[in-house]
């Protein structure tokens, strides 16, 4: 099953890519089988929701550790920011 990542149209037209952005990075994890991304909060004080659907297959701990890694990492790194506060449900 292929990642179908929601997109929050409530941001502004500068951040309205990034929920998509991180959504990708995150279902194209093994053991991911959907994702759903929501930016919330304010400008200067984002929070970034994602909720997993996993595969029966998948081991949650790493498929934790892989988003960490990869998408999240990426949005630090790409805003130049040190922090990215996330809350993940699987």
């Amino acid at each position: 099953m292929t990642s179908q990542p929601v997109v929050n149209r409530s941001l502004s037209s500068q951040g309205r890519w990034w929920p998509a952005v991180i959504a990708a990075a995150a279902g194209a994890l093994p053991g991911v089988e959907q994702t759903d991304v929501r930016i919330t909060g304010r400008r200067a004080h984002p929070l970034t929701r994602v909720r997993l659907t996993l595969t029966a297959q998948a081991a949650p701990g790493t498929v934790l550790d892989a988003r960490c890694e990869g998408p999240l990492r990426t949005a630090r790194r790409c805003t130049g920011s040190s922090r990215v506060p996330t809350e993940v449900r699987p």
